[in-house]
């Protein structure tokens, strides 16, 4: 750590004239060091012309669409993906998405590490404490939890494998002779249940090591989150066919965009969940406090919501114009 060492000293310094020493003593190593790497006698152009050639095509895809994670560019899937039936064609169109989900798991694995980072911290806890999970650390649990659902939400901006994809592909989508809500349906399918699964996945461990429910009670709440999440996808491709954007980092103008569409998501997200509690919370109450009853009512509301929200999206989709809509 000896070439460090001077730097360090120069924030810890408690008299100008150390600060003045160690600053002088690191800037002599960083003008050291640039002489030395100028000096260097190697050809840099080939090389950066390679990393640039590299960068290119990683824009390119990212453009393309699929969020930006898009740019670590697809693999070779290590397990067949299997055909699932026709279903008006609907099941062609998902199992395209799914062998793309397949192709991309490292992409779809960083984007959701932070998800799943937090159960891991709750199970830490819960090994290494000698009492479990203490009142306090139960708490924390709670907060998680929503912290888990809100980081779910937020990520599919990099999961998409579905209308946001097939940017570029559209025209060839709408040739199909599928119905548009067929096409939607398998487009929101794979990305849908991906999300769904994972979220719960994060959610049940959290809970589960926290005391909140018991695991039958966990596993019952899985279409729960398959209908939230059929909801968040179906809400993204609705926005994306109406506001049809590609990801570029390079352009400022973007993230306005990107935020203007996420606080369109949290407010149609909102109405919602907002509308589905309400009616699983009267339908509770007037069963005597039926925890069951309300959440099967809610998860109900949800599901009429998801039908609505799919039938939009083939609208949009039928409505989309790649001559006019794709931006350049």
């Amino acid at each position: 750590t000896a070439p460090f060492a001077p730097f360090a000293y120069t924030f810890a310094g408690e008299t100008p004239a150390d600060v003045g020493l160690w600053c002088t003593v690191s800037v002599a190593l960083v003008g050291a060091l640039v002489l030395l790497v100028s000096r260097l006698d190697v050809a840099y152009e080939e090389a950066a012309l390679t990393v640039s050639r590299e960068i290119g095509r990683k824009l390119a895809r990212m453009r393309s669409g699929g969020g930006a994670l898009a740019a670590i560019g697809p693999g070779r899937a290590r397990f067949r993906m299997p055909a699932p039936p026709f279903l008006r064609g609907a099941g062609p169109i998902a199992w395209r998405q799914a062998v793309e989900i397949s192709r991309n798991l490292k992409a779809v694995a960083l984007s959701f590490g932070l998800l799943l980072l937090w159960p891991a911290i709750i199970a830490a806890v819960a090994a290494f404490s000698d009492d479990g999970l203490s009142d306090r650390t139960s708490a924390l649990a709670g907060s998680v939890l929503v912290m888990v659902v809100m980081i779910s939400i937020v990520s599919t901006q990099n999961i998409g494998f579905d209308f946001r994809r097939d940017l570029d592909h559209i025209a060839f989508l709408r040739s199909l002779p599928l119905s548009p809500v067929a096409v939607a349906a398998g487009q929101i399918a794979p990305s849908s249940l991906l999300l769904g699964v994972v979220t719960w996945g994060a959610v049940a461990v959290v809970a589960h090591l926290a005391g909140f429910a018991a695991l039958p009670a966990l596993v019952a709440l899985l279409p729960v989150f398959l209908v939230l999440a059929w909801a968040v996808i179906a809400i993204d491709n609705g926005l994306f066919l109406l506001l049809p954007h590609r990801v570029d980092p390079q352009d400022a103008g973007f993230m306005g965009r990107l935020m203007l569409v996420m606080f369109l998501k949290f407010v149609v997200l909102g109405a919602i969940v907002g509308v589905a509690t309400l009616a699983g919370f009267v339908s509770g109450v007037l069963a005597g406090g039926s925890y069951a009853l309300g959440i099967g009512v809610g998860a109900l509301v949800v599901a009429a919501a998801d039908v609505a929200l799919t039938l939009g999206v083939g609208a949009a989709f039928a409505r989309f114009d790649p001559g006019r809509d794709t931006p350049e």
